[in-house]
């Protein structure tokens, strides 16, 4: 069965059609679809005085919502507020003067 995807019924984006490399370029996601891509469709008309169909895009899964990262500071473990990082020397105390 053959039939064709209207760029109207692609309702994600708003896709361009770019001659010189033959795909479609969506404005937003950037999503690329080129000449021979595979792509899951659904029926969206058929005309059997024509003998056309018209297909649509099926919708994707959308991937699964990465958990919150919590940008509140965490205080390290007790004991590790003065230890200097691996690898890292110490630095001499400055000694304290006064000025008069």
């Amino acid at each position: 069965m053959s039939g064709l995807v209207p760029c109207s019924t692609m309702e994600d984006d708003f896709y361009v059609f770019d001659a010189a490399r033959n795909n479609l370029v969506g404005r937003r996601t950037r999503r690329m679809i080129r000449l021979g891509d595979k792509l899951t469709v659904q029926v969206a008309k058929v005309d059997t005085f024509k003998k056309q169909v018209d297909f649509r895009l099926a919708e994707e899964p959308k991937p699964a919502a990465r958990p919150a990262v919590s940008r509140s500071f965490t205080r390290p473990p007790a004991g590790r507020w003065n230890k200097p990082p691996r690898g890292a020397q110490s630095r001499p105390a400055q000694s304290r003067r006064r000025r008069r």
